[in-house]
């Protein structure tokens, strides 16, 4: 049996960002020995949600085998910091209640930005 590794990273394929790049290339490559799972937000680097998740809040979807957890993030100016807060309190919220969706896991790996955010949602998973 394979252990269960949850990745919780703020951006994840198809999204542009840097770091949903790597995630996504390490899961790539983890699946054959790991049963994956990510959570991360809805596609929104750009800023703009995608109009099929606009009106959800959690989606669970495939990626290879991956099982991907997407959650609400508001569409924002990220050059307003009110926007920014707010979009970090609505992917830690989304993403606790996501956490107990996807049950039980062997590893849990966390990043994200601020640190804190990462921090907590790795000790509550």
């Amino acid at each position: 049996m394979k252990r269960r590794i949850l990745l919780i990273p703020h951006y994840f394929y198809p999204d542009v960002a840097s770091t949903a790049q790597i995630i996504t290339e390490l899961t790539e490559e983890l699946q054959q020995d790991f049963d994956i799972t990510v959570i991360s937000a809805f596609p929104s680097y750009t800023g703009e949600i995608p109009e099929e998740y606009r009106k959800k809040f959690i989606v669970k979807e495939k990626y290879q085998d991956v099982e991907i957890y997407r959650v609400r993030v508001p569409e924002l100016n990220k050059a307003k910091k009110i926007n920014r807060i707010k979009g970090m309190v609505s992917y830690f919220i989304f993403s606790v209640v996501a956490i107990f969706m996807c049950g039980k896991q062997d590893i849990v790996f966390c990043m994200s930005q601020p640190p804190i955010v990462g921090g907590i949602l790795g000790t509550i998973a």
